[in-house]
């Protein structure tokens, strides 16, 4: 199949400027215009539905894809990204999947949405494989897609995250500057770019206050649900000396721990403090109140959808955007924090 980027290749432009002759808007010479339209003929390209689309008005609709739409570790996405469209008046379209199980299922929807005249594509890639990958790497030469929390290098997917590095070497920190020097870490989906910059972060964290790293500390879980935090939760406890800390590689997986540790009758954070990261509403509502690392979930899934909604086209050069992470402190780590609710 003939795609934009073999016509802009085979012409010498940029995607962009064939998207442009093939929606016949300004900004491009006769020249350029006549050589673009001549190398669609030799090639015999089609643009696909949405292309085709661009011709008309915008459909004010973008599609969002959750793989797991009943995880707490992605509801807050959905909702952020819910809340910025129907201020700006757009409309979601929901695609959902168990991608971890099935690849192919994954790849037809993909196909399904390019059938849509959506405006664009906000989506989490939790569970994709490199064929998936390049799949929605296609689609990016079409419309504008933003991938939340992962970045692609040498791609046209724009991206809106954090700097998983450094966020995950402050939580780290924090329990090492309060005394901590047995630091167990339940690393989700390694496999993954986010889990080995958290990782990375962990392991940066105790070089620097002249900790050794323990490879036995370090537990590998297949996900970042709740219930991985809870059955691999036992390897953790099994290593002596037995951590004083344990950090989840997210609050879904933190909140496994603690609910394990505590039918161990194990006093958190008296016998083992419990870290997390991603600040979920479930955070708050555990007791121990969970301390973690707090996303702005908010801003950035407001900025996902303005990328597509105002700022960026098919075919322009990839923008990523990382945003700060903050601590907080409550009582799984310091026992001395405050109750305190934030949600309503």
């Amino acid at each position: 199949m003939v795609r934009i980027k073999d016509v802009a290749e085979r012409a010498g432009v940029s995607v962009g400027t064939v998207s442009k002759v093939i929606n016949n808007t300004e900004g491009v010479s006769r020249k350029t215009k006549a050589a673009v339209l001549k190398v669609i003929a030799e090639l015999n390209y089609h643009p696909n539905l949405y292309a085709r689309n661009m011709r008309a008005k915008s459909s004010r609709t973008i599609g969002i894809f959750v793989p797991l739409i009943n995880e707490p570790y992605f509801l807050p996405f959905y909702d952020g990204i819910n809340k910025r469209l129907e201020q700006i008046g757009y409309t979601p379209i929901l695609f959902s999947g168990i991608t971890q199980q099935s690849s192919e299922g994954t790849l037809d929807l993909l196909s399904q949405m390019m059938h849509r005249n959506l405006d664009g594509l906000i989506v989490s890639t939790y569970g994709w494989d490199d064929k998936t990958i390049v799949k929605l790497a296609r689609m990016a030469e079409e419309i504008p897609v933003v991938s939340y929390k992962r970045k692609f290098e040498d791609s046209p997917i724009h991206s809106v995250g954090v700097d998983d590095f450094e966020g995950m070497y402050r939580a780290a920190s924090h329990l090492l500057q309060i005394g901590h020097k047995h630091i167990a870490y339940m690393n989700a989906a390694p496999e993954l770019e986010t889990s080995r910059q958290r990782l990375g972060g962990y392991r940066k964290a105790l070089a620097d206050h002249g900790v050794e790293e323990r490879p036995e500390y370090i537990v590998d879980c297949p996900s970042y649900r709740i219930m991985d935090g809870y059955h691999y939760a036992h390897r953790a406890l099994q290593t002596r000396p037995l951590p004083t800390a344990i950090i989840g590689g997210n609050d879904t997986l933190a909140i496994g721990v603690m609910k394990y540790l505590q039918e161990l009758q194990m006093r958190i954070p008296h016998d083992i403090a419990v870290m997390g990261y991603d600040e979920l509403p479930l955070a708050q509502l555990m007791s121990p109140q969970l301390s973690t690392m707090s996303l702005p979930t908010d801003e950035m899934t407001a900025l996902a959808v303005d990328l597509i909604a105002g700022s960026v086209g098919a075919g322009e050069p990839a923008r990523h955007h990382a945003f700060d992470t903050r601590l907080i402190v409550r009582g799984s780590t310091d026992m001395t924090a405050k109750v305190h609710l934030d949600y309503p």
